[in-house]
Order: C-alpha cells, then sequence, then structure tokens
C-alpha cells in the first residue's frame, strides 16, 4: 500500500528523531563510561596493560558485540591517551654541570680613582643547573666558588686577598649563589637570589643570557653584575677614608660558561 506524502513524511520525520534519541543515549552511555573509567584510574594506579585495562566490560553481558566491541577500541585509545598525557604533565628535570675548564668566573675593579684596572679569576668553583622542561624559568640555579682560589696573577697580593681584611678565606671558603627563581625580559633572563660572600648573605637580581646551545644538550651562559665590596666588608683596612678612593668600591663580575649534562647521561 503506497503511504500519502504527508504520511511518509511524518514517518520520516519520526524514524530520524527515534535514531537522535538512541544516539544520544548512547553518547550519555559512553560519557558515564569515561567518567567511571577516570575515577578508576585515578584511585587505583594498578593497571599493568590495556589487556587488563579491557577486562573493566567483560563482564558486561547486556551489551550487544558490535557495541562491546567498540567500547573496548574506545577505552584502548582513551588508555592511551590518557598514559602519555600523564607522562607529559611530569616535569622533566635534567642535571646540568658547569664545565669549569672551559668556562671562566672573573671580577674587575678600578684602583687610584679609575687610573688603572686590575682583572682576576676564581681557579675553582661548581655550577649547577636544575634544568626543568628545557625551560630555564622553570630551572634552578646554585653556584659555589672556592674563595682561597682567587687569582689575579701576582702571588704575593693573591695571598692577602685570601686574608682576613678581605675574603677570609680560612674562615669562609665558599662564596655561593643560589636562585630561587628565573624571570625572563626583553632581552635577558633574571635570576632571582641568594648571594653569599664574606659571610654575608643578600638577595641580588641576578642578569643573564644564553648565548648558544649545541645539539648534544649543552648550554652557553654569559651574565654580568655589578656589586658593592662595602656590603660585604671586602678590603676593611680600605673602607678607610684615606684610603677608600684607591681601590673601587664598584666590582664587575663576569661569568661566562658552558652547562653540560655528566659523561654518564650523554
Amino acid at each position: 500500500m503506497r503511504l500519502s506524502l504527508p504520511i511518509y513524511v511524518f514517518t520520516n520525520q519520526l524514524t530520524k528523531k527515534i535514531l537522535v534519541f538512541k544516539l544520544a543515549a548512547v553518547i550519555t552511555t559512553f560519557q558515564k563510561l569515561t567518567i567511571n573509567l577516570f575515577l578508576f584510574i585515578v584511585v587505583t594506579q594498578k593497571l599493568k596493560s590495556i589487556n587488563s585495562f579491557l577486562c573493566i566490560v567483560k563482564n558486561q553481558s547486556n551489551m550487544q558485540t558490535p557495541f562491546k566491541t567498540s567500547l573496548k577500541i574506545f577505552l584502548a585509545i582513551l588508555f592511551i591517551t590518557s598514559l602519555s598525557t600523564s607522562v607529559s604533565l611530569q616535569a622533566q628535570t635534567v642535571k646540568l654541570n658547569g664545565d669549569a675548564g672551559h668556562s671562566n668566573v672573573g671580577f674587575s675593579v678600578s684602583l687610584a680613582g679609575g687610573l688603572t684596572r686590575i682583572t682576576g679569576k676564581f681557579n675553582e668553583f661548581d655550577i649547577g643547573i636544575n634544568y626543568v622542561d628545557n625551560d630555564i624559568t622553570k630551572s634552578s640555579i646554585q653556584a659555589n666558588i672556592k674563595s682561597a682560589t682567587i687569582n689575579t696573577g701576582i702571588a704575593g697580593r693573591d695571598e692577602h686577598l685570601t686574608k682576613p681584611d678581605f675574603f677570609d678565606a680560612a674562615k669562609y671558603p665558599l662564596i655561593t649563589f643560589v636562585s630561587d627563581s628565573i624571570r625572563k625580559t626583553e632581552n635577558e633572563f633574571i635570576a632571582y637570589g641568594s648571594f653569599t660572600m664574606h659571610g654575608i648573605t643578600k638577595k641580588i637580581k641576578l642578569p643573564f643570557q644564553i648565548v648558544g646551545k649545541n645539539p648534544e644538550g649543552a648550554i652557553g651562559f654569559s651574565a654580568r653584575y655589578k656589586l658593592s665590596r662595602r656590603d660585604f666588608q671586602i678590603g676593611k683596612d680600605t673602607l678607610k677614608p684615606a684610603a677608600d678612593g684607591y681601590i673601587s668600591d664598584e666590582v664587575l663580575i663576569e661569568i661566562d660558561f658552558i652547562a653540560e649534562k655528566p659523561e654518564t647521561d650523554k
């Protein structure tokens, strides 16, 4: 019997609505299963493989076979995706060590009211970076410098600089810096942290630049910072008015170093 056009249209529309309702019910079922599945993963943390994961649906006997198969595939994809997302969210920290053989921790200071300038460096130091997610702003820096290894090229002067009226290296063997945070500015980075020298600790803002990287993961850093020796009571005798102008209060710190992975991690 041939249906009239109005009845045919009505029947066709009704069929489409029924299909939409069924599809909505299927989607709702998927949503509930997904939420329950997520909670199960968070609570148990015991799933060892996709096979054990799919056991969740083995006892659902009231499901039709095609639907159950589709559900297994969907859950497998969801499981793999959740694992990859979980791994990606974990911070990846790499320990980078300063290569002392190809780095420099130096300084310069003017004398006699700027008539001359002397330069020096510290022969022994170690610099470490906890490099997080390949992002220096998430990372931290720690430096230890042995004050007794100061080297200005003149042995007698270097020995004098290790004495109590200057660095007092026997009492304060280390000059240290530990960063609290690192921020990026328009042209450089700034490490905020604690700088300790001659037994005195002060908060400083250390500007630095990343000058390059190589394929092996080594990173080149360069920093320039001006500090006041008076703030750390370096050169107590020269703080007297008669001698104060001979050694400048302002000391320029110059640091250039390569940080790289330990040999065992390369």
